[in-house]
């Protein structure tokens, strides 16, 4: 499949997870995440204009990061506060950044931006009560007390209730709130060769090895929180991530060992952006050990 091609393909799939969010959980999410996605597209397209480049095919990644963003936070976050690390990942990471040597996820990095300016809004996924707390992902309650969703819970949803009348569940992120969905089109992605194969192997298999030495479900733990929507979305970022085969393995390995350390060791329960972030940095240096001797 042409990369032209791709784009669309990805584009689409990310879709459909908002659609199957905004069905279950909240009917207004598609239309915000699409209007956000369109902001990308012009920010990106008038970055472009400024520097008196041709107008091609722009925007289309700006717009997918700008639905990547919006699909890893709470849907009742505010436009406006998105809207900055639209901006954020289409002005800055992706243009400059890449000047001084440094090529990031943009919309991890925006993300991260978020997370250090509105702390609050970027964690509160559902109102608890004085009696219970709420659970973002499934992965809190299963570290907070070892207690796992009912597979039919997990895999089709709604996510909703509560455990021991002392949590409250609700749905996390958009983006991973699906796992069989995401299972399904890994698989298909992979058979199409439209996603990093070796970095989901690679990781899958380090994290899981990872989990099982500190006695934790390495399954449980794949198949909850954004694993599955960072292996489908995320790890295959030509712009972030190595260009040889044996690049894109370490690569896997270095977030599969990042996200099970920063798990474990602190309190972060989903540690995902600073895995990943964590392997970009080390992106310059796989491709300079391993230059790829052709495209894989």
């Amino acid at each position: 499949m042409k990369g032209s091609h791709k784009i669309y393909v990805i584009l689409s799939t990310l879709l459909l997870t908002a659609v199957f969010y905004s069905i279950y959980y909240a009917p207004l999410f598609i239309g915000k995440l699409i209007l956000l996605m369109i902001l990308g597209a012009l920010a990106e397209s008038a970055l472009v204009l400024f520097q008196k480049k041709p107008l091609r095919a722009y925007g289309l990644g700006s717009a997918f990061a700008a639905g990547l963003l919006t699909c890893s936070l709470p849907d009742k976050m505010p436009i406006w506060q998105l809207l900055i690390g639209v901006l954020f990942a289409s002005w800055i990471v992706k243009p400059l950044l890449p000047r001084i040597g440094i090529r990031l996820n943009s919309a991890l990095a925006a993300r991260l931006l978020l997370m250090l300016l509105f702390p609050t809004e970027c964690t509160t996924w559902g109102i608890a009560s004085i009696d219970t707390l709420s659970t973002a992902t499934p992965q809190e309650l299963y570290r907070a007390e070892g207690a796992q969703l009912n597979l039919s819970m997990l895999l089709w949803g709604p996510i909703q209730g509560n455990w021991m009348d002392f949590y409250t569940l609700v749905p996390g992120s958009p983006g991973s709130n699906f796992p069989l969905l995401l299972l399904v089109m890994i698989l298909f992605f992979s058979w199409k060769n439209l996603c990093n194969r070796y970095t989901i192997l690679s990781y899958a298999f380090s994290f899981s090895i990872f989990n099982g030495l500190y006695g934790l479900d390495p399954l449980y733990n794949l198949i909850t929180a954004s694993s599955l929507f960072s292996m489908l979305f995320l790890f295959s970022d030509p712009y972030s991530t190595p260009k040889s085969i044996r690049g894109k393995i370490l690569f896997g390995i270095i977030i599969g060992v990042a996200n099970g350390w920063i798990r474990t060791a602190t309190y972060y329960t989903e540690a995902m952006v600073f895995a990943v972030l964590i392997a970009n940095i080390f992106t310059p240096v796989l491709d300079r050990l391993f230059p790829p001797a052709h495209t894989p």
